[in-house]
């Protein structure tokens, strides 16, 4: 079989369209990041309004119990039926509107079906459920706050569900402004529910908030999609060879949820029989370390996953533009993860009193919290690139892959977490769920170097870490020893300074070093800055 000769001009236009591609996924992994920022800023906002309102006491850990079974449907059902069933073969038909809203519509009318039964049938026996899942509660009492909570919480899946059918068709068509800040909408809801109630419905309040923010969360969406609405009529249809691939790439994720979940509801219990406030302490540290994840990882990943989606080589792809997005991508999440976690790992302590000190949040929460961080904060690279890796293997539609090992690293942190919790307590519990996720990082970039043998990614890191992993630490380093100066003048001033000290220093560094990586976001925001300008002119 003959093949085309390489000449300079394809060389050109293969390195012209490498670099369209790296600014596309740039540029939308900027706006979702922003709308991350905003997101992340409004949701440390929302616990800081909740442990002023509330502290940390019994009455928050059953609430936090209770938007435990919520939580997973959302993050484990909803969040990755987007990415592993959703966008992937929505970007198939993309290229035809009419039969793009016909398949959207009949799994917008399936969701909608599903998550009201889910939300009425755990509902029903949220009762028996948590006597079965919640052992560790410290009176009658508590278990039935918890029961109370779970129901009213359910009620906020439903629209967050439907919403999450929407977000994926957005993104299908490249468009990401709406979903960027779709959850700093369901921010705001729960601020708002708080702040209006708290003080008639006490912790019912906080559910309520759940509600108000998952309304709010789906108007924003299908405020986006009105040629959708146009054409949507209610239907179901199960024959159709697009909705069952979508239930089949459903199916698995679903079946592996039920183990994950047995994982997320023992690390729960676990936390439940240590000494009060311990759990409601994990959960505000695992707001802060989300953040991070959120602005960086979830936005390279969701940014990159239509490119990687249309570059699949199982689906008529190219190997190579595969491979070039996906270490770009992989590139991307390390340059901006890494400086975060210098930071985090250099100030933790004053990083969780500035946002959550104050009124009922005394300073021995404040150092219990900062201690279970810190035992958190060593996943932060891998995690992030884990949400890359997981999107790689979506984009191929094998869901099955990262399923199977999500099982195999519960059981990972399960030995951690048995084997630490009698002397380390809750930060024993942190650190086997950032083993647990740093292993799964590592099994998928395994399997996925098995699955594609020419994939060679190793050519294109190694030179980029060698260059930024050093820097990073120096970074670290030098925030550790230039903290205890910085600290006289006061957490906020303090921290801010540090803060843009050490990137000042590490985007240099690396402009130095040559990290094209760099420069190409660099000169993204720059070109976003002068669209700005010149649309405010």
């Amino acid at each position: 079989m003959q093949t085309a000769p390489v000449t300079p001009q394809s060389d050109q236009r293969s390195s012209a369209a490498t670099a369209g591609t790296q600014r596309r996924v740039a540029s939308a992994a900027a706006i979702i990041a922003l709308g991350n920022i905003l997101s992340r800023g409004l949701g440390l906002l929302r616990d800081v309004v909740i442990a002023s309102t509330f502290g940390a006491t019994g009455g928050t850990d059953a609430f936090v119990f209770a938007r435990t079974i919520p939580q997973i449907l959302y993050d484990l059902l909803v969040g990755t039926v987007i990415t592993a069933a959703f966008v992937p073969v929505f970007v198939q038909h993309a290229r035809d509107e009419r039969q793009l809203w016909r398949l959207v519509g009949a799994i917008f009318s399936l969701a909608g079906l599903a998550f009201v039964t889910l939300a009425v049938v755990l509902g029903i026996f949220a009762d028996p459920l948590l006597n079965v899942i919640g052992r560790g509660f410290s009176s009658e009492e508590q278990r039935q706050l918890a029961v109370q909570l779970m129901r009213i919480a359910l009620i906020s899946v439903i629209f967050q569900g439907l919403a999450g059918v929407l977000t994926s068709a957005l993104y299908a068509q490249n468009r990401f402004v709406l979903p960027a800040f779709s959850t700093a909408a369901y921010n705001v809801g729960i601020i708002v529910g708080v702040l209006l109630l708290a003080q008639t419905l006490g912790y019912t309040a906080l559910p309520v908030g759940l509600i108000i923010g998952a309304l709010v969360q789906f108007l924003l969406q299908a405020s986006g999609l009105r040629s959708f609405w146009r054409a949507y009529r209610p239907h179901i249809d199960l024959a159709d060879p697009a909705v069952r691939r979508i239930l089949s790439l459903a199916g698995t994720v679903a079946a592996g949820l039920v183990v994950t979940a047995v994982g997320s509801l023992i690390d729960r219990n676990l936390a439940l029989r240590l000494p009060e406030g311990n759990l409601t302490s994990m959960d505000y540290a695992t707001r802060i370390i989300q953040f991070p994840l959120g602005i960086v990882g979830l936005a390279v990943s969701y940014a990159i996953l239509p490119t990687l989606s249309r570059l699949n080589p199982g689906g008529g792809g190219s190997l190579g533009e595969y491979r070039d997005a996906l270490a770009f991508g992989i590139k991307l999440v390390l340059l901006l993860i890494l400086p975060s976690l210098a930071i985090i790992a250099a100030l933790s302590e004053p990083i969780v009193a500035l946002v959550f000190q104050r009124n009922a949040f005394s300073p021995e929460d404040t150092a219990r919290t900062a201690g279970i961080f810190l035992f958190y904060s060593p996943q932060l690279p891998f995690t992030a690139v884990d949400y890359l890796l997981i999107n790689a293997f979506y984009a191929r539609q094998n869901a099955r892959t990262p399923v199977i090992v999500g099982v195999v690293c519960v059981f990972i942190y399960l030995i951690v977490a048995l084997s630490t919790i009698g002397w380390l307590g809750a930060r024993g519990l942190a650190l086997a769920n950032a083993v647990q996720n740093s292993s799964h990082a590592v099994i998928l970039l395994v399997l996925l170097r098995r699955a594609l043998p020419g994939l060679r990614l190793g050519a294109a890191l190694w030179p980029f870490l060698i260059r930024v992993v050093p820097t990073s630490a120096a970074v670290a380093l030098a925030l550790f020893l230039a903290w205890p100066t910085l600290s006289h003048l006061g957490n906020f001033t303090g921290l801010l300074i540090a803060v843009l000290l050490a990137l000042v220093v590490y985007v240099v560094a690396l402009w130095l070093l040559g990290v094209s990586e760099a420069r190409i976001g660099i000169s993204v925001l720059m070109h976003a800055a002068a669209r700005r300008a010149k649309a405010c002119s």
